[in-house]
């Protein structure tokens, strides 16, 4: 590690110098010249610095590498960022969509955590002897539902198809039915929309995982169609 980096951060004489610091920091960042503990030790340290307190170009240079730390390692979910995260409103315009990277990349992260949980659920209950999962997950106020199907050999299966028993199949669903609360949480967190639907695709073989979204109204009097009825549809559409 460039050691000198840590040491010069802690007693850095002036802006300028502070400047050149972080724009060295930030071309090593992009050539993964560090390993997470050192990178983690770097940032750690950048966010101690006061951005109200230093100069616009300053602060946009230190952004910038803080988010090329976040964009090269694996260290969203690791770091503390409520020092940034508070004074977002008090930046300009544009350094303000430095944070809003921090923002979007964290609930990604949590929001891909969650459904990775779900279909870990999905190989637990086949005990990975498919070759593809199809989860359907129903998220309305009035209508949350989880639900699966498998691909096994080419062949469409359902749980009851793949002989799980009715206790195991009845904990998944409820499982899985619960889980999809933390969807509400995790976007109200972040301001971000709340999806009405998702059907989640993962290629157990390749490790292929996909996902479609909708936002608006699914399953209610409007439309006349229960979450079950939109799961036994989506059935019949893989199977052709």
């Amino acid at each position: 590690m460039r050691l000198d980096h840590l040491e010069r951060l802690k007693k850095y004489r002036d802006e300028d110098e502070l400047i050149i610091i972080s724009a060295e920091i930030g071309d090593i960042i992009r050539f993964r010249g560090y390993n997470k503990e050192q990178l983690l030790c770097l940032v750690n340290e950048l966010l101690k610095i006061n951005l109200l307190s230093v100069n616009y170009k300053t602060r946009e240079e230190i952004l910038n590498t803080l988010c090329d730390a976040v964009a090269y390692y694996d260290i969203h979910n690791i770091v503390k960022w409520d020092s940034v995260m508070n004074i977002k409103d008090k930046l300009e315009d544009d350094l303000q969509e430095y944070v809003e990277e921090f923002i979007e990349q964290k609930f990604e992260d949590e929001f891909m955590d969650l459904q990775s949980g779900l279909i870990s659920l999905c190989l637990e209950v086949v005990e990975e002897k498919v070759s593809k999962i199809y989860a359907y997950c129903s998220n309305e106020k009035k209508s949350k539902m989880f639900n699966a199907f498998f691909d096994v050999n080419g062949e469409i299966k359902t749980l009851d198809q793949l002989g799980v028993s009715k206790e195991l199949s009845f904990e998944f669903l409820r499982t899985g039915t619960e889980d999809l609360v933390k969807v509400d949480g995790i976007c109200a967190k972040h301001n971000m929309p709340v999806p009405t639907e998702m059907k989640l695709y993962y290629d157990v073989k390749s490790g292929k995982f996909d996902a479609e979204y909708k936002y608006e109204e699914i399953c209610s009097a409007k439309t006349g169609k229960s979450a079950g009825e939109v799961f036994i549809e989506w059935v019949s559409e893989i199977r052709g």
